[in-house]
């Protein structure tokens, strides 16, 4: 279709439209599929309708039936094998496709010995360099239904598949002499299933194309996230679920030249392709940025001449690195993003106009022209995007690029966070080593303050992650304190520094490092141990950061417990407040060494002592040592709440931190027995009803804990505190809740609202009535207060029982400009710091506006406590730091009355 698009290696070479067939072609229902002006097939290899029992595009396709076809299609065509890389939570099978010549095929294992030869810069023999570059073939990898609700490009993958391996044309075989193809068809199989399920449990006979239709409302929590309804999407960098991790390392396998990310977006929307909006991160290489422009100037070429209408350059940026479209760039690949418009209200049809009905073959269709255009193209440039691979590698080698160079992690830092950090890093292949001797690098700075620190000696065996490595861009991305942002208006966060994330004591330095260190090859924190041998009591260290689990296992196996109140010593070793302390008197008819045992396995320290007699601090019994009323969590899920946000809690409560829970739809709560639980946990999202019978039980004894729009109502509906006006000056009531704003925020970059900030212009000292501000200020006044996932400081008060195993300060990820007010009777468990901002995009006027306001409250309420988050903390799953003060919430909220 599109001959040598490209001719020469360089990126400024000029598109060649040579093709001959006709556009209207795609408009029948015959040849919805074509290209190269036409396409002729092997008879004996089945088509997708000889194995499905329909044509592409006419049914939505079942998990399980897309691989069915795609096995068959592997036995039937020599240019194709199919092979599962994992499971999702829900056991269903990851698959990819792997597909190009019966050649390339037969020494694929060569080929992909020889493209991670590229990709060592350590390698250095120019003359193999250039033999791998004359003969090998580029890498291409597709992923489609990442978000199981944009269900098109799964029926892609298939029609993909199908032509690349049985196609009899010319221009297919050689692109197949000149690209390996890997197709992974259902990146998110648990959430499309989700969605197909429900979808073909409403459609009647033939899919009613009337917008109002019940089946173009998907209800909560929708398909497009998986199991623990996370975002995906989102978690090509964390790798929280098992989706990612698996991905990950059969995508490493690969390391492909080019990455598109398939999706759709909303029903009137015109397919992006191509180059995404700024802000791009500055840690991808301007060259790649240039290659991402070549794609798309020849997915424009293609989709000129088929008279289909697209946008690009527009609303997808690059700034942050956890998307499907991104991730890949710091492999080396051109990652791309493709959205045509669908998703999951467009079912198999439905009428935007007299003129249009969106189905789902049209929306299949032009993900097919977007995929074959890319491979034409990949295929005409082989050799430039090798090349180009290679000088990626060796560029991030050298140390090339703006930012810090080097980043310490001390390791007195809690073991737990250690192997959180060191899970990260060896799963996305970046090197840790360690200082061999005690030094001072030069240009420490710290990341509270970001300012230089003075007389900083860090001890030996410091880990120490150096900027100039293979993965060194990534590693900028990741560890930088702040984020380089060029254009603030971007519909996702803007903040995510892991050492602030994580929590952990660590410093940086623009300037390398060069002192004498040593690999780590492998790290596990050293193993749990259990101290004293004694009969009175048992301890658990509150400081740990898994600690959280142990009271968790207080309640599995139903203990009784109590709070250590102040500090102490006994046995010589230390115990701050919040520790566990269990009596063997108290628990007759409990087996203690299995719950002994239990805590060990969960990576926690244990003491046990024979005294009730403390070196310093409350002795073992003395009534400031409250027992607990241990948490019988109430976990609301269901709409009003955000499905993220409750995915994110379910998650953290089954999965990262296991507390016994049960969760119960917010719609029927009113039939629920209050009493069988002590704390309830309310995500993000809006107001639940059943106010006067929720007040009851928390006069009672219960314990409230809710986050984000779930705070406002709280405060507002439970407290009854009204949202005062933003303060006007340093001197203005603490209490004030600027920006405050219950709507669940979308985090969802394929939406149809575009609710970017804009530049701020107007001057600080204009006071004038919206009404007398023309449109452009009236926009850019609410672009001042929005704050778009910028990460901020808070300063946590550590006498608080609330505040039990945190240090004095952390950075959350701030979205809006929410801050909770609070009574005199109440406590701040956490404020906003003066200038709170630590990276990403906030005003200065944002700024203003939080410092010193209360992130965090806790207020007293009859025998029970309300307790409320600004902001939800559990955001992706990767705030380590910032989840303790959550989960310390939900352990200790109901037995807040007896500190």
């Amino acid at each position: 279709m599109l001959q040598s698009i490209f001719k020469g290696m360089t990126v400024a070479a000029v598109v060649f439209l040579t093709v001959s067939a006709d556009p209207s072609c795609l408009a029948g229902t015959d040849t919805p599929y074509d290209y190269f002006g036409g396409l002729t097939f092997q008879e004996r290899i089945p088509a997708p309708e000889e194995v499905l029992g329909y044509r592409i595009g006419e049914r939505f396709t079942r998990h399980a039936d897309v691989g069915e076809y795609l096995q068959v299609l592997a036995a039937a065509s020599g240019r194709m094998t199919f092979a599962p890389y994992g499971k999702t939570h829900e056991g269903r099978a990851l698959w990819t496709a792997t597909i190009s010549s019966p050649a390339n095929l037969a020494r694929l294992d060569e080929i992909l010995e020889a493209n991670r030869t590229l990709a060592d810069p350590d390698f250095s023999n120019d003359r193999r360099i250039g033999e791998i570059i004359e003969n090998n073939p580029a890498i291409v990898w597709f992923s489609y239904n990442v978000h199981g609700n944009e269900p098109s490009p799964t029926e892609t993958a298939m029609q993909v598949a199908y032509t690349m391996a049985a196609a009899a044309n010319p221009e297919v075989l050689e692109i197949l002499d000149n690209v390996v193809l890997i197709i992974d068809p259902v990146l998110n199989p648990d959430g499309r299933e989700r969605y197909v399920n429900w979808y073909n449990g409403v459609v009647g006979m033939n899919p009613n194309s009337d917008p109002d239709a019940a089946e173009h409302d998907e209800p909560w929590p929708g398909g497009r996230t998986n199991h623990y309804y996370f975002d995906l999407n989102r978690d090509w960098v964390w790798l929280v679920h098992p989706e990612s991790q698996a991905r990950l390392k059969w995508y490493q396998r690969f390391l492909p030249q080019l990455h598109i990310d398939y999706h759709e977006q909303g029903t009137t929307s015109p397919f992006f392709l191509g180059a995404g909006d700024d802000p791009y991160n500055h840690n991808i290489p301007a060259e790649t940025r240039e290659w991402i422009e070549l794609y798309g100037d020849a997915n424009a070429a293609v989709f000129d001449h088929y008279q289909r209408i697209y946008a690009t350059k527009e609303r997808f940026d690059y700034l942050y690195p956890g998307y499907g479209k991104v991730m890949p760039t710091y492999y080396g690949a051109v990652g791309m993003l493709a959205e045509k418009a669908g998703h999951s209200s467009a079912g198999l049809a439905i009428e935007l106009t007299e003129q249009h009905t969106l189905t789902l073959t049209e929306r299949a269709r032009d993900h097919f022209l977007l995929s074959m255009s890319n491979l034409e193209t990949t295929a005409a440039n082989r050799r430039g995007q090798l090349e180009r691979f290679r000088r990626f590698y060796s560029d991030a080698n050298a140390g090339t690029g703006s930012g810090p160079n080097a980043f310490f992690i001390r390791m007195d830092t809690d073991g737990a966070l250690l192997k959180k950090v060191w899970d990260l890093c060896s799963s996305h292949g970046i090197r840790i080593e360690a200082l061999t001797r005690a030094a001072s690098p030069n240009g420490l700075h710290g990341y509270d303050s970001g300012e230089e620190a003075s007389n900083i000696t860090l001890p030996a065996g410091t880990w120490f992650i150096s900027a100039a490595q293979p993965m060194g861009n990534l590693v900028r991305a990741l560890f930088e304190r702040e984020t380089a942002v060029d254009d603030e208006r971007t519909y996702d966060i803007t903040g995510w520094s892991v050492p602030i994330a994580f929590g952990l004591d660590a410093f940086y330095s623009h300037e390398p490092y060069s002192g004498p260190t040593h690999s780590v090859n492998q790290f596990e924190p050293t193993p749990a141990a259990l101290s004293g041998e004694g009969n009175v009591a048992i301890l658990v260290d509150s400081g740990q950061h898994e600690f959280p689990r142990a009271i968790g296992l207080a309640v599995t196996h139903d203990l009784t417990a109590r709070a250590i109140a102040k500090p102490i010593a006994i046995d010589g070793r230390s115990f701050p407040t919040g520790s566990l302390l269990v009596h063997f008197v108290d628990n007759p008819e409990r087996d203690l060494d299995a719950f002994l045992d239990d805590v060990l396995a969960a990576g926690l320290n244990v003491h046990r002592t024979d005294t009730g007699l403390t070196e310093e601090g409350p002795v073992l019994g003395a009534n400031e040592h409250a027992r607990m009323r241990l948490p019988k969590v109430l976990l609301v899920r269901g709409s009003p709440t955000s499905s993220n946000s409750f995915g994110q809690h379910w998650h953290l409560l089954d999965v990262a931190s296991p507390v016994p829970y049960t969760a119960v739809d917010a719609d029927r709560l009113g039939r629920v027995d209050l009493d069988d639980f002590t704390v309830i946990v309310v995500p993000d999202g809006g107001g639940l009803s059943n106010v006067d019978r929720i007040k009851s039980w928390i006069n009672s004894g219960g314990a409230l804990v809710a986050s984000g729009g779930s705070a406002g109502w709280a405060y507002r509906s439970i407290l009854e505190l009204e949202t005062p006006e933003p303060k006007e000056d340093e001197d203005a009531d603490e209490e004030g809740v600027p920006g405050d704003d219950d709507e669940d925020e979308d985090e969802d970059e394929d939406a149809d609202d575009d609710d970017e900030t804009e530049d701020e212009t107007e001057d600080e000292d204009d006071d004038r009535p919206d009404s007398e501000r023309s449109w452009r200020e009236r926009k850019d006044r609410l672009g001042e207060e929005r704050i778009s996932g910028a990460m901020v400081k808070i300063a946590v008060d550590t006498t608080h029982p609330l505040a039990a195993g945190v240090r004095d300060w952390m950075g959350i990820i701030k979205r809006g400009g929410r801050a909770l007010p609070v009574r005199d009777t109440g406590y701040v468990v956490a404020r906003f710091v003066d200038e709170p901002g630590i990276g990403g995009v906030i005003t200065e006027k944002s700024e203003d506006n939080l410092e010193r306001l209360a992130f965090m409250t806790h207020h007293r309420m009859g025998r029970g406590a309300v307790i409320l988050l600004a902001d939800d903390v559990t955001l992706r799953g990767f705030q380590h730091a910032p989840m303790r003060l959550l989960l310390n919430a939900i352990i200790y909220g109901p037995s807040l009355g007896r500190f």
